[in-house]
């Protein structure tokens, strides 16, 4: 040991050992060794399951599972069918985690492997335990059984708790996941574990999913009673998964059909010279064409099929329910949905109304989503439930469900928050789920990622489901003495009574209208003539007669309660602020005492004209009243209230208007016309409008002019829409606006537009006065459905050129039917050749028409009548640019007619023939007709084009579907 001198302080101690030392080798670190088993006998049977699916899923697709045994029994388990996504391989995989397993045991699943009938599809058999199997009786055991499943030609393996450990060992998501941080750590490493930091632990999760799903449920069942009369604070409450009745979903789709009838092609040009090639009219045999239908989707496997789903439906589809349910079904323990909860099960769900996002960024314009869901929570009191989401939100598996899409502040505010959604939802690769009126298509700019499908109407057997759901919740059990006999007996009762009425079964489709119809029918009430009549008597019938309400009105204020008419105007003027002031269809407790003081204590128009004491004490006992039996208002956060339903809201701020003077009125209507959030509200302004003269004048602050095209058309469908309903307008003016629908249904090319407006002229058939003018309509497009128009039409032709033939013909050129279109397209080309404004009409429907078939025959006619046209040669190389092959084909057509087509046109024309995509091909015979005429210039890519048409003239000798887009 080397002796030295050193400084020291003075209570002796060396200075050098205040000061770092030089380096010197550090010890040899102490051996750690990592956990080489993990403790799956801790895990329940269904986590065990889990967790060999999660282990399967990684190497293989599940196709099929298959479970034995009863919850809450001690012998568990389920098969999986796989297949591995390298090879291809199918396997079979039984999970089982038990308290005992043994060689009987091992024995036992290949014998039930080989009852099954998987038995001949799979390859291989695996046999997942938690157990070790580590004894000479389990080893000579699976020895037998692998010899055995060799005669089958099946592999066998074993993934004991070794087996399934060593595979985790690459699975840190699943072990963390399964056994949390700690495990993560010894089992993997702490450097495997770093990456985990921000993910919830199994424990956070199984919190997460429990309170919030306590906390929807009761807010949901708060908001959303079903029947209006459940409403009262006093009345039971009822589960929603247990009285929701599962609507389809639905959108227009392109279906092929099939024919053995003789059909000609539509677009089979007619040549005149002899040499030209003879068209195949002489064959039979089968045609496909294809047409446009609504088509109904089982909720379950629409939405599954994408990761951002947005349902539209018009007031009361259901479509805020259906979301609703949705998320309770997420984060149910068995969820009922099961397509869904595989695709979205491991997610963590969120809610929030669209509505209080856009009002939150009114008054903060700079604040994120994380703000605004915080804002949220706080306004339920749920300030430690945000702290869950909060932690979600870093964890990155949230799903965003999103109601109400519709329902902004104002739209510059609306378009922000919509972009901070989709921006949230890029950066985070997260899953979507969102609602909204049809409207809103109109204003949202959806991404690619978006899918979008409608709320179907409830089908027949939809409509019962809802009914026996209710009439039995509401029927008590000492009530009817034939117990179920009596209530099917009122449930057909019901149907048949809204069978009768054509406008009563259309309005029983939609829910929130049955269920308005069921709360009549239970009250004795009778049933309402439409929509708006449901509306009018749903209220009178919470306002007045419902006897929940007596009660407790009578319990809280006995001597001072307000009238039936004086609470319809309290609730018509908050309808009309929150209306006007769209805030988010809410409105704060102090805010509305405020309004009810100022109502209660006017001496104008409606105003109760009450000294200060007396307003107090009736607005204080109005919103007990409102919160505990109406019904019509419910909470929707601490202190904040709303109406039961958006449509009540709309109908109340109606009646408002509906009581100032008519000057008034069209100043709202002029206001607002443009709103689409204020359609419904109009509608009802109009429905409860007596006097004539003044429903003219409403329609008549309608602009006509000074807005763009898109306004100009709501406009008129809203116009339509009063016309053919049961409203007090004047019968001149209908007729006018009759015309206008006609003109619309018969020669616009908008098809969905068609569609909309013939669906409003329909609802005239109620109606005495309006059913003569749709019904010899309906005779006359009833009729236009014959196999045989196609063939009529060739024969417009001899027609003079007076206004019945083009009137005719332009009907025709609207027309579903692609031989009717084209035929038509070709009578006015040849008719009306002088005529320059149809000639231009023709060139702008062939640049600008919704229908491809519509934009191809006005090419061919222009082609064929006037190839000198200006507007051909731009017409037919913007066609050439489409991705539609038949659009293609016939600016290839139109470019031959120039007299030149290059060598990149031929191969063009050679490839969309080749693959049958192209459509019909009689347009590569006419290029060869004009070749074999001299049109073209001959060089070596006419004579490429030549051998191509050739070919696909010998191809041709069958029947191609039109191309549609």
């Amino acid at each position: 040991m080397t002796s030295h001198s050193s400084t020291a302080t003075l209570t002796g101690i060396p200075t050098y050992l205040l000061v770092p030392g030089p380096e010197s080798p550090l010890p040899d670190p102490p051996a750690e060794t990592l956990a080489q088993d993990l403790p799956f006998d801790e895990l329940t049977w269904e986590n065990f399951e889990r967790l060999c699916l999660r282990v399967v899923e990684a190497e293989a697709t599940v196709e099929q599972c298959l479970e034995y045994g009863v919850r809450g029994q001690d012998q568990q388990g389920i098969d999986l069918l796989s297949r591995h996504r390298t090879d291809g391989i199918v396997s079979v995989y039984q999970c089982k985690r038990v308290q005992e397993f043994g060689p009987s045991d091992i024995a036992a699943a290949v014998t039930k492997f080989l009852s099954q009938s998987w038995c001949g599809t799979a390859a291989n058999f695996v046999l997942c335990t938690s157990h070790a199997l580590r004894t000479t009786a389990c080893a000579d055991e699976i020895n037998n059984q692998e010899k055995r499943l060799q005669e089958y030609k099946t592999g066998f393996e074993v993934w004991n708790r070794t087996r399934l450990s060593i595979k985790l060992k690459s699975l840190p998501e699943i072990v963390f996941d399964f056994f949390g941080p700690s495990w993560l750590a010894k089992f993997c490493g702490s450097e495997r574990s770093g990456g985990f930091s921000t993910r919830l632990t199994p424990s956070k999760v199984e919190q997460y999913r429990k309170r919030l799903e306590a906390f929807y449920r009761h807010s949901f069942e708060q908001n959303d009673p079903g029947i209006p009369s459940l409403a009262s604070s006093m009345s039971p409450r009822t589960n929603l998964s247990k009285r929701f009745v599962l609507p389809d979903l639905t959108n227009r789709e392109t279906v092929l059909t099939s024919s053995q009838r003789r059909k000609p092609d539509a677009f089979d040009l007619t040549i005149d010279d002899e040499n030209a090639v003879p068209r195949p009219f002489s064959l039979l045999s089968e045609t496909e064409t294809s047409e446009s239908r609504e088509i109904r989707f089982p909720v379950d496997d629409w939405i599954s099929g994408t990761d951002r789903a947005l349902i539209v439906g018009a007031a009361g589809s259901g479509k805020t329910t259906l979301l609703r349910y949705m998320i309770l079904d997420l984060l149910s323990e068995e969820p009922t949905l099961p397509a869904i909860a595989e695709r979205l099960g491991r997610h963590l769900p969120v809610w929030i109304p669209f509505a209080y996002w856009t009002h939150t960024l009114q008054r903060q314009p700079q604040a994120s989503l994380v703000d605004v869901l915080r804002s949220w929570f706080h306004s339920w009191g749920e300030d430690q439930l945000f702290l869950l989401v909060e932690e979600a939100i870093v964890d990155e598996r949230l799903l965003l469900i999103v109601d109400g899409l519709d329902e902004w502040v104002d739209e510059p505010t609306g378009s922000l928050a919509f972009a901070q959604l989709e921006r949230f939802l890029d950066m985070r690769k997260l899953p979507a789920l969102a609602a909204a009126r049809p409207y809103a298509l109109n204003w949202l700019k959806l991404s690619g990622e978006w899918r979008v499908a409608r709320v179907a109407g409830l089908s027949g057997r939809q409509r019962a489901a809802v009914c026996e759901i209710w009439f039995s919740l509401m029927t008590s059990p000492g009530e009817h003495l034939d117990g179920p006999k009596a209530v099917q007996h009122e449930i057909e009762s019901l149907i048949s009574d809204l069978d009768r009425s054509s406008d009563l079964d259309e309005l029983s489709r939609v829910p929130l209208f049955l269920l308005l119809l069921i709360t009549l029918r239970l009250q004795g009430a009778a049933l309402p003539g439409g929509r708006f009549d449901a509306y009018a008597s749903i209220i009178q019938h919470m306002l007045r007669d419902h006897p929940q309400r007596k009660r407790t009105a009578a319990a809280i204020i006995p001597t001072d309660q307000l009238s039936e008419r004086e609470i319809q105007t309290v609730l018509a003027r908050l309808a009309f602020e929150i209306q006007t002031g769209q805030t988010g269809g809410t409105i704060s407790e102090d805010d509305f005492l405020k309004l009810l003081l100022e109502v209660l204590m006017s001496h104008e128009g409606a105003g109760l004209g009450l000294p200060n004491a007396d307003a107090r004490k009736v607005a204080k006992g109005f919103i007990n009243i409102e919160e505990g039996s109406l019904g019509l208002l419910v909470p929707q956060g601490l202190r904040t209230f709303g109406f039961l339903h958006r449509s009540f809201q709309e109908r109340l701020a109606a009646v408002y208007c509906s009581n100032l003077p008519i000057d008034d009125q069209t100043q709202i209507v002029t206001k607002y016309c443009g709103d689409p959030q204020w359609r419904e509200t109009l509608l009802h302004l109009c429905s409860l409008t007596p006097r004539a003269d003044e429903l003219s004048r409403l329609l008549a602050a309608f602009p006509d002019s000074s807005v763009s095209a898109y306004a100009r058309e709501g406009f008129e469908e809203f116009r339509i829409e009063v016309a053919f309903s049961d409203f007090n307008l004047p019968l001149q003016q209908v007729k006018e606006i009759a015309t206008l629908a006609f003109e619309v249904i018969e020669h616009s090319n908008h098809l969905e537009r068609r569609r909309r407006i013939l669906h409003l002229c329909l609802n005239g058939l109620q109606a005495r006065r309006t059913r003569e003018l749709v019904q010899p309509k309906l005779d006359q497009w009833c009729v236009a459905r014959g196999l045989w128009r196609a063939n009529w039409l060739s024969q417009l032709e001899r027609w003079p050129a007076d206004e019945l033939t083009r009137v005719t013909a332009l009907r025709a050129l609207n027309d579903e039917d692609d031989y009717v279109v084209r035929g038509a397209a070709n009578t006015l080309s040849t008719i009306f050749r002088s005529d320059s404004g149809m000639i231009d009409d023709l060139a702008q429907r062939a640049q600008q028409a919704f229908s491809v078939s519509q934009r191809a025959a006005c090419i061919e006619a222009l082609v064929r009548a006037v190839p000198s046209h200006p507007a051909l040669h731009s017409i037919s190389v913007a066609a050439r640019e489409t991705d539609v092959p038949l659009l293609q084909l016939l600016g290839l057509h139109a470019i031959s007619m120039t007299g030149t087509i290059s060598q990149e046109d031929a191969v063009m024309a050679l490839d969309l023939a080749s693959d049958g995509a192209g459509g019909p091909l009689p347009y590569l015979r006419l290029l060869l007709h004009q070749q074999h005429r001299g049109s073209l210039t001959p060089s070596p890519s006419r004579r490429l084009c030549d051998s191509s048409i050739c070919l696909c003239w010998r191809c041709s000798r069958r029947s191609l579907k039109t191309s549609r887009t």
